[in-house]
Formats: structure tokens, sequence, C-alpha cells
């Protein structure tokens, strides 16, 4: 598996790939959507300057460098068609197949059609939040708007990775392998803006779940603030589980909007946990060092919690 990393900036490039990422992904928040909609209709699902690259140019120059080094980048366009007209997203569509990314990381069937008619060649990923949970809804989405890569959603365990990668060889698969804030959650529901965490407002619940909530007593929200929070950020124990499947391409990292130390970290942490699958045969044994590897990267043991113990 890659190491896909975020990225934010062109200064971010060369620390990035010099501390072991292989590809990248990013948002862009052009000049002329942002003079239209500001942060409040975003394309990619991050609402803050830091998790977009804020220039067209410099984004085709990320593009450019990180392609002279073979390491392929793509831009996330998983925002849905709720605007006034498609004019104004063909524009921006227009703007980024011009900048030649390795492909575009989409969601809404109307934006796939958009993008398939101004470039039939360029490939499509298919966003987490298309909820491909079987080998039918990969087919449906292959037949229908020619998609050959599939993001997988968080909430699939360890059995159902393996059923859908190993019955669809001709396809190629992304998962999650290090999150922030979202818990293996149902990514298809997911109601959260990204947004209020920038914003300095005292919203106590991860997402937007506390809406469920509100005619339960406060003892449920607090269980419910307690559940998620003792859970785990780290998946790198998808590393070993499923080495063997060679369509497994790529590791994402969430985190478009964390700095570019925190940035660091991750793709050294990962990439040292990537190289223990080959010198550890015992799941136990790697568990353990990779956690102490955390550890000592990150000071701190939020690797505890693994949501992928061997039986699921």
């Amino acid at each position: 598996m890659k190491i896909l990393a975020p990225i934010s900036n062109l200064s971010e490039l060369s620390p990035l790939i010099k501390n072991g990422a292989d590809e990248f992904y990013m948002g862009i928040f052009s000049k002329s959507w942002f003079k239209q909609n500001k942060f409040f209709n975003p394309l990619n699902r991050r609402y803050t300057a830091q998790s977009n690259v804020l220039d067209t140019q410099e984004a085709g120059k990320i593009i450019e460098q990180a392609k002279n080094q073979n390491k392929p980048v793509y831009v996330t366009f998983n925002t849905n068609t709720n605007f006034s007209g498609k004019s104004v997203i063909i524009n921006e569509l227009e703007n980024i197949i011009k900048l030649k990314p390795e492909a575009i990381i989409a969601r809404d069937p109307v934006i796939i059609k958009l993008i398939r008619k101004l470039d039939k060649s360029l490939p499509i990923y298919l966003s987490s939040l298309d909820q491909v949970v079987n080998t039918q809804a990969a087919k449906f989405w292959h037949e229908n708007f020619n998609i050959t890569k599939f993001i997988l959603p968080r909430n699939l365990n360890l059995a159902e990775i393996r059923k859908i990668t190993q019955e669809l060889p001709q396809f190629e698969f992304e998962l999650f392998i290090y999150n922030d804030d979202c818990f293996n959650n149902i990514d298809g529901l997911c109601s959260s803006i990204h947004y209020q965490k920038h914003a300095g407002l005292d919203i106590n619940f991860v997402c937007h779940r506390e809406n469920l909530y509100k005619n339960q007593d406060q003892n449920l929200q607090e269980k419910f603030i307690n559940i998620n929070h003792n859970k785990s950020l780290c998946n790198a124990c998808l590393f070993f589980h499923l080495k063997d499947i060679p369509n497994i391409k790529s590791a994402k990292i969430v985190g478009r909007d964390k700095s570019i130390d925190e940035k660091i970290k991750l793709v050294q942490f990962l990439k040292q946990a990537r190289s223990l699958v080959s010198k550890e045969n015992d799941f136990n044994k790697f568990q353990k060092n990779t956690r102490m590897l955390h550890k000592l990267i990150f000071k701190n043991t939020y690797c505890q919690n693994c949501p992928y113990a061997p039986t699921t």
C-alpha cells in the first residue's frame, strides 16, 4: 500500500516526499470560487483556508513538481450539486482538468457525468461518501460511470474489506489508515461541516450527532462523547491484516488542515509501521511494536484501542 498524504500548499511537497509520502491528494479553493462563495460552499467538504490550496496556479505547480518525482496527485471534488446552476461547477472542473491531476475524487453522479463529458480519459475515484459496501455497488459504478478505483468507507470491518477487494481483483481500492475525528463512522451519513473547530465554536460532539440526543438526558450524551473520544484515530494494523491483497493500493491519511509538522509525523509513523509488516509475522508483536512507535513519535497512546482486532 502506498502512503497517501494530504497537501495544502507547495512548500509541503518536498518535506513530505523526503519523509516517505508516496502520493498526494488536495482540495482547491480557486480565487473565482472564493470570491463568490467564500468558505461556505466548499467543493471538497473542507471549509477552511488551511485545508485547501488557495491558488489554481500553485495547485498546478504541486501537480507538476510531484509528477516530476513520480508522485501522483489527486484532486478532491466530492461535493454535491446543490447550487443554483451547473455553469460554475463546469468552470471549476475545466480549470482542474487543465492542471492534469492523476485523478479526481468525486461522489455526485451529476458531477461525475460532467467530468466524463469534459474529459473521457481522466480517471475518477469514487469517494467513500458513496458507501460502496458490497461488490454489486462497485459494479454499478463501473458499468455506469467507468469507475475503476473505490475509496472504501470507514465503517467496513476486515471481513467486508476482504470480501469486496478479493472478489473484485479487476478494481483498485483505497482505505483510511489514519483518521481525524471520524471514528469509523458511516461515511454516507456524515453530516459534519468540518468547520466548527476552526471557527471557535463551542461544539462538544464529533460531527453533528448531538442532534440525535436532543430528547435524551445529559448522561447519554456524555456516554456518547466518551465512546468517541476513547476510540483510536490509528488504523495502521490494516497494513498487517491486508498485506496479502494487492489491489488495495492506497492508505490515506486524513487531515488536510493539519500543520506540516503533524503531516510529517504521520507520514514517518506510517512508513515505519508499514515496514514492520515484512519483519514480523505475529500480529500481536506487530501491534505492540506499532504502539511503541506511535508513542515514540507522537508522545501519546492514542493508538491503544485498535478498531481492527484479529477477530473482526
